[in-house]
């Protein structure tokens, strides 16, 4: 009778601890940790582990790769979670073999592993479907400007397919895939621009796509056949009094791509990052060689004047109608193809000096207060005015035969100028998973907030010793319960995913921002909207 009482009461004892604290059973029995399922999924361009689990306390979880390096980790309270663990860097292929995943609790002990093995990815291309360009309108010949094609995804993965090279009639052309995501077993179509003048539509073309990394993931030989032929647009403008005209053909692809993008998750107002994006570079060759085509004069100051009128003859247009506040940056195929062609001031900025940059020549952006021109460097007395700041000449793109180096009366105070240069460099800002933050309050760990950021390098160049710091600052800007983490390297085009943990101060009203530094200099801020406690 005894023994039964003594049993009912260290019962009782233990259910209230569990009602009250988690870490008192923690502290009795120990951290457990289980998981229910699992599988492979994407995670906006990460190859990635979702596994839903549970755990009773605090718990770290680790995930390391085939060669013992660790490559991502989270942290969860007590309770059940579906966690993301990213097996490989964006858009880069899963090495193949066996990826152990460790789970470490509050006291770093060692609670849990668990082995996940991956094959080599790979891809079987089942059709393919050029888009021709009937380049010169008066012949039979036609170009190919890009490819379709329909592919299954064969791996046990998802697969981020990159390049492509087309082999027809012993003339090797090479593509770059735009960005596409696929999940294992699944099938779809992905486009790719390559361009071929002339081709032969009576040939077969041998293609071979690849992976980031240069790692084989399909191949096949198809017949070349017309069928979708794109349609063009001509411009039509004057230059030095002589009326020009060219036609380019309209990438639906690309254009359906860009306009696409959320401009949301690319806010940030360094305008050059809409000139870096890699994914029309061989396009605007294409349309950069169709334009010097009418240069007769090739000095400097005359092919940057020719460039420059064709941009400034393109329709001025607002982004909204209806609302004079609302800001749509446009990449340059949008501007190209907006219609018959055109933009607002920075629209055509931009597309100046994604052209500048493309024929060879130092370019920048000028951003000014409700303005935005572009720059360009030449050598001095290049024109009859004067360089506007640091070796660049003013460009205006929105006045009709504004020549290379006036700059007009409005815009001649340089007090709120910015200029970001279209030069090899990083450009990084960041983004919240899901667009915000974890607030967690009276747990284990106290009041704190968790910040999942997201680095991105919209850049040229790869961005190295990257600091992201996530603090809580008062109305006078001093920083509390601050914490910092680092990227060594984070190349061109890619992202990075961090997590950061900072406790709310408790009586002090704060604003909680996590910031990107690069050099030692502020190049990225995020904060929350409502403040804290």
């Amino acid at each position: 009778m005894i023994t039964k009482t003594v049993g009912v009461f260290l019962l009782c004892t233990l259910l209230c601890c569990s009602l009250f604290s988690g870490c008192i059973l923690d502290q009795l029995f120990g951290t457990t940790f289980s998981w229910t399922s699992w599988e492979c999924i994407d995670d906006e361009g990460f190859p990635s582990i979702l596994l839903d689990c549970s755990c009773s306390g605090t718990v770290t979880l680790e995930l390391y790769d085939p060669g013992n390096a660790l490559v991502d980790n989270e942290f969860f309270l007590r309770g059940n979670h579906e966690a993301v663990l990213h097996l490989a860097a964006f858009h880069n292929p899963i090495a193949p073999g066996h990826y152990t995943l460790k789970v470490y609790d509050s006291n770093d002990q060692n609670i849990f592993e668990k082995t996940f093995s991956f094959n080599q990815g790979s891809l079987t291309i089942s059709s393919v479907e050029p888009y021709w360009w009937k380049e010169k309108g008066w012949s039979d010949t036609y170009s190919l400007i890009g490819l379709q094609m329909t592919v299954h995804n064969t791996a046990d993965s998802p697969i981020y397919p990159y390049t492509i090279e087309a082999t027809v009639d012993e003339k090797i052309v090479h593509g770059q895939i735009l960005p596409t995501s696929m999940l294992q077993e699944e099938s779809n179509t992905i486009d790719a621009y390559l361009y071929l003048e002339d081709a032969s539509t009576s040939e077969i073309m041998t293609l071979t796509v690849t992976d980031k990394e240069g790692n084989l993931l399909g191949s096949g030989a198809f017949p070349l056949q017309v069928s979708q032929v794109v349609s063009t647009t001509s411009f039509n403008w004057e230059y030095e009094g002589t009326p020009r005209r060219i036609t380019l053909p309209y990438p639906p692809f690309l254009y359906n791509y860009y306009s696409s993008i959320d401009r949301n998750d690319i806010r940030h107002e360094d305008y050059a990052l809409y000139v870096f994006d890699e994914y029309d570079d061989n396009y605007l060759e294409l349309f950069v060689d169709q334009l010097q085509s009418g240069l007769v004069q090739s000095q400097n100051i005359n092919a940057v004047t020719f460039a420059a009128s064709f941009v400034q003859h393109l329709d001025y247009k607002l982004d909204s109608k209806t609302n004079d506040s609302f800001e749509y940056p446009r990449f340059p195929i949008e501007t190209l193809f907006n219609g018959e062609g055109g933009g607002d001031c920075e629209d055509k900025a931009i597309l100046l000096a994604a052209i500048l940059d493309q024929m060879g020549y130092e370019a920048a952006l000028f951003r000014l207060t409700g303005h935005m021109a572009v720059g360009v460097q030449l050598d001095e007395d290049a024109t009859a005015y004067d360089y506007y700041i640091d070796n660049y000449y003013y460009i205006e793109t929105t006045n009709e035969r504004s020549p290379c180096g006036f700059v007009p009366q409005d815009y001649r105070d340089k007090q709120n100028l910015s200029v970001y240069e279209i030069s090899s460099r990083p450009l990084l800002l960041q983004n919240w998973k899901n667009g915000t933050v974890s607030i967690f309050k009276q747990t284990e760990l106290g009041d704190f907030v968790k910040a999942t950021v997201i680095v991105k390098n919209m850049g040229s160049d790869a961005a190295e010793d990257i600091v992201i710091r996530a603090a809580f600052y008062n109305e006078q800007g001093v920083a509390f319960s601050s914490e910092t983490t680092s990227i060594a390297t984070l190349p061109a085009g890619s992202r990075k995913k961090v997590v950061l943990r900072a406790d709310i101060p408790p009586s002090i009203t704060t604003q909680f921002k996590t910031q990107i530094y690069l050099d030692n200099d502020l190049v990225d801020e995020r904060e929350t909207a409502s403040s804290f406690p």
